[in-house]
């Protein structure tokens, strides 16, 4: 019986221990996006001048097309640990 207690209550432990984790390692990870996603906002308006736009379906900041703005930044970016692909 003691030994059922003690199982029953392990797993509840468990249980909590492991979704309290969880909410922690995402509320980190949210965190830690939205800083990266304002740096690289911040980055971008002090890089490349004008307002962003669409002409011909392409984005467009300023005079720089978005696809060669965000290659130009990601290459000058210092590497922060994480895997990333090379261009």
């Amino acid at each position: 019986m003691v030994i059922g207690i003690l199982v029953v209550l392990s797993v509840v432990i468990a249980y909590v221990v492991t979704s309290r984790m969880q909410e922690g390692i995402e509320a980190f990870a949210t965190e830690k996006a939205k800083n990266d996603l304002n740096m690289a906002t911040r980055l971008v308006d002090y890089k490349y001048s004008g307002a962003w736009q669409i002409k011909d379906g392409q984005l467009y900041k300023g005079s720089i097309r978005g696809a060669e703005a965000s290659r130009s930044i990601g290459n000058s970016l210092p590497s922060s640990g994480a895997a990333h692909p090379k261009h």
